[in-house]
């Protein structure tokens, strides 16, 4: 893994791996694709947009209307994204437990326990002990849920036997009702690359953080080292949904972290995998003639480079196309990774140009900022004088290094969020700023420009961004993102989620809300569902944030034909899908109608709350009867409409 996780270990080479794209390859020229999974980042695309959310429109996130729905214990630290599917909020944690939560009042309908996580001191390297996930490491990754089968995959680290000793990692298939292991799972991850001699996976010296993809039936998981202990390579697993181990592929011979701060491994097309990677004892510069190795993947030698893998007919992987910085031996040499944080692909339906419609963002630790072609990444001094053969590169010292994943919002002309969490070109945990990047074109060629950028300081630690809206309707989108204050590196006890206008506002970001979240995870990422933002913490504190919202069971009530001197009864209900509710006011409908069940005034209806409510007619002449009843509370008047004959 990378520095990025360790607060207190001397300073050591960081080894990741960034996704590369083959120029070969075609590259279609689609929106966000839709997938039949639930993933990290909203997308396979890894965007961090979702464009469901009406109700989370920045004139609705203000103090006074938007809170805390609840809070749930868990046990062990949650670093991973909470996922949604099927009305089931999924949650993993460092102590190995998994859980299925009621997503609108965050009760437990299922808990199960999959193994005994590893204690952060057996990591160790001489007298240096590993700190960086404390105190266990069990489920740190981003589940995947396909959501046609309602299976759920994850990666455990835990120990092969006891509660001491070696460790091993495992891919685990769940029911997401009721948590209950799906046939030929567990599956042990193990074995050897195939592409490189000698590369096998440790199960105590590596560390599985990036997001789950799961593509065409194989779920692929990334792995780089823990603290840098050797041996280790950066590899990528494949398992298939059946339980079968399809692939092993390795970065190099020893090093090149697949890690990106937890962001997800990338597909932008059938067979098609990106990532980007940390340094290693194989970068593209090193042993290579003064040009470097062009355009064509140096196999075991991918450190410092965005990779694009295909896979091929047997179920192996190829590496068909890279991107590695002219200047990769020195950010190799320095410490200052491509892989600390996460790439992520621009939709082409709303960003790129006729001549590059697929394109692709990637951040360093050094603070440079490289646009790229998705079709063409570049290889290595394949540009003009030896530099860079990119779309656009900026950054060089302007800005702060970031250790994290991005978000777009392709509305209002198209906006792309990086974060920054160190001084410019120190490569150092401190803090930076939150930037506002504006898509654009320039005689043709795509550009990405600072529109606005923060006067709060994040300090290292703070999260990934994510972006919620109405579609792409201007005006409607809202980026969260979780903010550690510039205090001692690692600790982050007093947190807060942050709400910001998606737009700038004359010219500045404007902060909307805030809420405290206690003692975050480093790098942690919201996710968003139905009205709500569920974000988790190192405490085991999984918080839910809605408006206050009384969802009534239908909007008219209709009672049918009734015999004079006949009465029939129909329930409906209100349900509390947002924030606690005071109710202010009643409304009961008068005869012949009568309803029985409805709260006081005063009183509180807690979130997920159901009220029933009989509601009878009982005419006594012939006659067509209208009436209504109804609540009123901070979410306004729910009010259902009733009619009889």
């Amino acid at each position: 893994m990378s520095r990025g996780e360790s607060a207190t270990r001397p300073r050591r080479r960081l080894r990741l791996l960034l996704g590369v794209l083959p120029v070969a390859i075609l590259v279609l020229a689609c929106a966000v694709p839709a997938f039949a999974e639930v993933t990290g980042a909203a997308d396979n695309l890894r965007t961090g947009w979702y464009p469901d959310e009406p109700s989370l429109a920045p004139g609705s996130v203000t103090p006074s209307a938007f809170g805390q729905a609840f809070k749930t214990q868990l046990k062990g630290a949650i670093l991973a994204q909470p996922l949604i599917a099927n009305g089931t909020l999924l949650v993993v944690t460092e102590d190995d437990w998994a859980y299925g939560l009621d997503p609108i009042t965050g009760a437990v309908r299922w808990e199960k326990n999959f193994g005994t996580p590893v204690k952060s001191s057996e990591f160790k390297s001489g007298e240096f002990t590993c700190t960086d996930i404390n105190p266990t490491v069990g489920i740190t990754s981003t589940p995947v849920i396909d959501t046609a089968s309602n299976v759920a995959y994850f990666v455990s680290n835990s120990y092969l036997s006891g509660e001491s000793g070696e460790s091993g990692w495992y891919m685990h298939a769940v029911n997401l009702a009721s948590g209950n292991d799906v046939s030929g799972f567990p599956v042990q991850i193990s074995g050897k690359a195939e592409n490189i001699a000698g590369v096998t996976l440790v199960g105590n010296k590596q560390l599985q953080r990036p997001a789950l993809l799961m593509m065409e039936g194989v779920v692929y998981a990334g792995f780089g080292s823990h603290c840098d202990f050797g041996p280790y390579s950066g590899l990528i697993v494949g398992i298939s949904t059946s339980g079968q181990l399809r692939t092993m592929w390795a970065v190099s011979n020893e090093g090149g972290s697949i890690w990106q701060s937890g962001g997800g491994l990338i597909s932008d097309g059938p067979g098609q995998i990106l990532f980007t990677t940390g340094n290693a004892d194989g970068t593209p510069g090193k042993g290579d003639p003064e040009k470097g190795p062009g355009n064509k993947p140096p196999e075991g030698r991918l450190g410092e480079s965005v990779v694009r893998l295909q896979v091929q007919a047997e179920g192996h992987l190829k590496a068909t196309d890279f991107f590695s910085p002219s200047n990769s031996t020195e950010l190799d040499e320095t410490d200052f990774d491509l892989g600390s944080a996460a790439p992520i692909a621009l939709p082409s339906q709303y960003f790129g140009t006729p001549a590059d419609p697929n394109l692709l963002v990637q951040a360093s630790k050094k603070g440079e900022m490289y646009l790229l072609n998705r079709s063409n990444l570049g290889g290595m001094k394949q540009g003009p004088g030896e530099t860079d053969n990119i779309i656009e590169e900026k950054g060089l010292g302007e800005y702060g290094g970031v250790w994290d994943g991005f978000a777009l919002w392709p509305g209002d002309g198209g906006y792309v969020y990086i974060p920054g969490v160190s001084k410019p070109g120190t490569g150092q945990e401190n803090f930076d700023y939150l930037r506002y990047f504006k898509y654009g074109v320039e005689g043709e060629v795509p550009k990405l420009s600072v529109a606005a950028t923060s006067t709060e300081e994040f300090g290292f630690g703070s999260g990934s961004p994510i972006v919620t809206s109405n579609g792409t309707s201007s005006g409607s989108a809202v980026l969260w993102i979780t903010h550690c204050l510039n205090v001692e590196i690692g600790h982050c006890e007093k947190a807060e989620l942050w709400a910001y206008n998606a737009v700038p506002v004359g010219g500045k970001l404007q902060r909307l809300w805030t809420a405290p979240i206690g003692f975050a995870s480093k790098f942690s990422r919201p996710d968003a569902n139905s009205g709500h933002i569920y974000v988790g913490n190192h405490e085991g504190d999984l918080f839910a944030f809605s408006s206050p919202v009384l969802t009534p069971s239908t909007m008219s009530l209709e009672l049918g034909s009734v015999p004079a001197g006949s009465q029939r009864t129909e329930e409906v209900t209100f349900q509390n899908t947002g924030t606690p509710l005071k109710v202010s006011a009643v409304r009961t409908p008068s005869a012949p109608f009568e309803a029985s069940g409805l709260p006081k005034v005063g009183a509180i209806i807690e979130p997920g709350q159901v009220i029933t409510v009989p509601v009878t007619f009982s005419p006594t002449a012939p006659g067509s009867f209208t009436g209504s009843l109804g609540l009123t509370t901070e979410a306004g008047e729910t009010k259902i409409a009733i009619s009889g004959s």
